[in-house]
Protein backbone atom coordinates (compact mmCIF):
# COMPACT_ATOMS: atom_id res chain seq x y z
CA UNK A 1 0.00 0.00 0.00
CA UNK A 2 1.17 3.53 -0.96
CA UNK A 3 0.50 6.85 1.36
CA UNK A 4 1.44 10.28 0.38
CA UNK A 5 4.45 11.26 2.01
CA UNK A 6 4.55 13.00 5.10
CA UNK A 7 7.40 15.32 6.43
CA UNK A 8 9.50 13.61 9.30
CA UNK A 9 8.76 15.16 13.09
CA UNK A 10 11.79 16.55 13.73
CA UNK A 11 12.55 16.13 17.48
CA UNK A 12 15.70 16.65 19.86
CA UNK A 13 17.70 14.73 21.62
CA UNK A 14 16.48 16.34 24.91
CA UNK A 15 12.72 15.99 23.65
CA UNK A 16 12.42 12.99 22.02
CA UNK A 17 10.05 10.13 23.98
CA UNK A 18 11.62 6.98 24.69
CA UNK A 19 11.70 4.15 22.53
CA UNK A 20 8.73 1.75 23.24
CA UNK A 21 11.75 -0.93 23.42
CA UNK A 22 15.28 -1.30 22.14
CA UNK A 23 16.70 -0.34 19.45
CA UNK A 24 18.94 -3.07 19.07
CA UNK A 25 15.87 -4.84 18.35
CA UNK A 26 15.59 -2.69 14.92
CA UNK A 27 19.16 -2.50 14.54
CA UNK A 28 19.71 -6.35 14.25
CA UNK A 29 16.58 -7.12 12.51
CA UNK A 30 17.68 -4.29 9.44
CA UNK A 31 20.90 -6.12 9.41
CA UNK A 32 19.67 -9.69 9.54
CA UNK A 33 17.76 -7.80 6.30
CA UNK A 34 20.53 -6.62 4.81
CA UNK A 35 22.58 -9.99 4.64
CA UNK A 36 19.66 -11.56 3.26
CA UNK A 37 19.86 -9.56 0.51
CA UNK A 38 23.56 -9.80 -0.46
CA UNK A 39 22.96 -13.88 0.52
CA UNK A 40 20.48 -14.03 -2.40
CA UNK A 41 22.48 -11.91 -4.88
CA UNK A 42 25.64 -14.39 -4.17
CA UNK A 43 23.41 -17.56 -4.41
CA UNK A 44 20.53 -19.69 -5.62
CA UNK A 45 17.67 -19.71 -3.78
CA UNK A 46 18.02 -23.17 -2.69
CA UNK A 47 21.81 -22.31 -1.64
CA UNK A 48 21.82 -23.54 2.45
CA UNK A 49 23.80 -19.98 3.11
CA UNK A 50 20.82 -18.00 1.56
CA UNK A 51 18.48 -20.35 3.27
CA UNK A 52 20.02 -19.68 6.74
CA UNK A 53 20.04 -16.16 6.01
CA UNK A 54 16.20 -15.85 5.44
CA UNK A 55 15.69 -17.84 8.82
CA UNK A 56 17.56 -15.50 10.63
CA UNK A 57 15.53 -12.47 8.98
CA UNK A 58 12.64 -13.91 10.22
CA UNK A 59 14.24 -14.97 13.87
CA UNK A 60 14.83 -11.44 14.22
CA UNK A 61 11.25 -9.89 13.64
CA UNK A 62 10.10 -12.37 17.02
CA UNK A 63 11.38 -10.31 19.55
CA UNK A 64 10.19 -6.96 17.91
CA UNK A 65 6.90 -8.66 17.69
CA UNK A 66 6.91 -9.11 21.79
CA UNK A 67 6.63 -5.07 21.81
CA UNK A 68 4.49 -3.93 18.90
CA UNK A 69 2.37 -4.80 15.80
CA UNK A 70 4.20 -2.68 12.86
CA UNK A 71 7.25 -0.97 12.42
CA UNK A 72 7.66 2.40 11.19
CA UNK A 73 11.36 3.18 9.72
CA UNK A 74 12.58 6.95 8.46
CA UNK A 75 14.62 6.56 5.47
CA UNK A 76 17.28 8.80 4.14
CA UNK A 77 19.88 9.30 1.75
CA UNK A 78 22.46 7.46 4.62
CA UNK A 79 20.25 6.37 7.42
CA UNK A 80 17.67 4.40 8.32
CA UNK A 81 16.13 5.88 11.46
CA UNK A 82 13.30 4.39 13.96
CA UNK A 83 11.78 6.72 16.69
CA UNK A 84 13.72 9.42 15.69
CA UNK A 85 17.09 7.06 16.64
CA UNK A 86 19.30 6.25 13.72
CA UNK A 87 19.22 2.48 13.54
CA UNK A 88 21.34 1.87 10.28
CA UNK A 89 23.89 4.77 9.02
CA UNK A 90 25.51 3.86 5.51
CA UNK A 91 27.63 6.81 4.66
CA UNK A 92 28.69 5.93 1.40
CA UNK A 93 25.67 5.99 -1.43
CA UNK A 94 26.10 2.83 -3.23
CA UNK A 95 23.74 0.02 -4.57
CA UNK A 96 25.12 -1.73 -1.23
CA UNK A 97 23.77 0.44 1.44
CA UNK A 98 20.33 0.08 2.16
CA UNK A 99 19.26 3.40 2.88
CA UNK A 100 20.81 4.60 -0.68
CA UNK A 101 19.08 1.87 -2.44
CA UNK A 102 15.37 3.25 -0.47
CA UNK A 103 15.78 6.59 -0.69
CA UNK A 104 17.01 7.03 -4.61
CA UNK A 105 13.67 5.33 -5.62
CA UNK A 106 11.78 8.31 -3.81
CA UNK A 107 10.76 5.55 -0.40
CA UNK A 108 10.39 7.49 2.85
CA UNK A 109 9.25 5.61 4.72
CA UNK A 110 9.14 2.01 5.22
CA UNK A 111 6.43 0.49 7.80
CA UNK A 112 6.47 -3.36 8.16
CA UNK A 113 3.66 -5.50 10.02
CA UNK A 114 3.30 -8.59 11.75
CA UNK A 115 3.31 -11.04 9.30
CA UNK A 116 5.93 -9.50 6.89
CA UNK A 117 8.06 -12.21 8.35
CA UNK A 118 6.42 -15.13 7.41
CA UNK A 119 4.61 -14.02 4.33
CA UNK A 120 6.37 -11.65 1.87
CA UNK A 121 10.02 -11.46 3.52
CA UNK A 122 11.30 -13.37 0.89
CA UNK A 123 9.36 -11.17 -1.97
CA UNK A 124 10.99 -8.39 -0.15
CA UNK A 125 14.35 -9.66 -0.54
CA UNK A 126 13.65 -10.53 -4.00
CA UNK A 127 12.97 -7.04 -4.92
CA UNK A 128 15.93 -5.02 -3.54
CA UNK A 129 18.13 -7.56 -4.81
CA UNK A 130 16.85 -7.06 -7.87
CA UNK A 131 17.15 -3.14 -8.06
CA UNK A 132 20.65 -3.44 -6.60
CA UNK A 133 21.42 -4.59 -10.07
CA UNK A 134 18.52 -3.14 -12.36
CA UNK A 135 19.87 -1.35 -15.41
CA UNK A 136 18.05 2.23 -16.03
CA UNK A 137 15.52 0.70 -18.80
CA UNK A 138 14.39 -1.96 -15.75
CA UNK A 139 11.20 -1.42 -13.30
CA UNK A 140 12.77 1.16 -10.50
CA UNK A 141 12.05 -0.28 -6.54
CA UNK A 142 8.32 1.57 -6.73
CA UNK A 143 7.18 0.14 -9.39
CA UNK A 144 8.46 -3.69 -8.18
CA UNK A 145 6.52 -3.00 -4.61
CA UNK A 146 3.52 -1.82 -6.07
CA UNK A 147 3.26 -4.73 -8.15
CA UNK A 148 3.98 -6.83 -5.32
CA UNK A 149 0.72 -5.61 -3.68
CA UNK A 150 1.75 -6.47 -0.58
CA UNK A 151 -0.33 -6.80 2.64
CA UNK A 152 2.46 -6.51 5.24
CA UNK A 153 4.67 -3.62 3.93
CA UNK A 154 3.64 0.03 3.28
CA UNK A 155 5.49 3.04 2.17
CA UNK A 156 5.56 6.61 1.79
CA UNK A 157 7.20 8.16 -1.18
CA UNK A 158 8.04 11.24 -3.38
CA UNK A 159 8.08 11.60 -6.97
CA UNK A 160 11.80 11.38 -7.31
CA UNK A 161 11.51 13.51 -10.63
CA UNK A 162 9.43 16.13 -9.00
CA UNK A 163 11.13 16.56 -5.64
CA UNK A 164 12.44 19.72 -4.67
CA UNK A 165 10.06 21.50 -7.50
CA UNK A 166 7.67 24.18 -6.49
CA UNK A 167 4.39 23.31 -7.01
CA UNK A 168 2.85 24.97 -10.61
CA UNK A 169 0.76 27.77 -9.99
CA UNK A 170 -1.59 28.62 -12.60
CA UNK A 171 -1.30 32.48 -11.69
CA UNK A 172 2.50 32.28 -12.13
CA UNK A 173 1.91 30.80 -15.73
CA UNK A 174 -0.48 33.09 -17.16
CA UNK A 175 2.06 35.73 -16.84
CA UNK A 176 5.22 33.98 -18.84
CA UNK A 177 5.78 34.52 -22.13
CA UNK A 178 3.85 32.04 -24.15
CA UNK A 179 6.01 29.19 -26.14
CA UNK A 180 3.50 29.94 -29.58
CA UNK A 181 1.77 33.35 -29.65
CA UNK A 182 -2.02 32.15 -30.88
CA UNK A 183 -2.14 35.54 -33.08
CA UNK A 184 1.10 33.80 -35.12
CA UNK A 185 -0.56 30.44 -35.87
CA UNK A 186 -1.83 30.08 -39.20
CA UNK A 187 -4.09 27.19 -40.71
CA UNK A 188 -2.23 25.52 -43.26
CA UNK A 189 -3.50 25.26 -46.87
CA UNK A 190 -5.77 23.61 -48.28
Amino acid sequence: MTLPSAPPQAHSADDRPEPPFPAALVEEMLRMFARAVRAHQLYLHNNPTYLKALENVRASFAPIWVHTDELLIEVTDTQLRWEGLTVISEPDKTTDALPWVLYKDGIRELQLMRGVEESEVVALVDILTRVRKAQPDEDDLLTLLWEQEFAYVRYRYVDVALEGLAPLDASDLAQQDRLVDPLQVHEPPQ
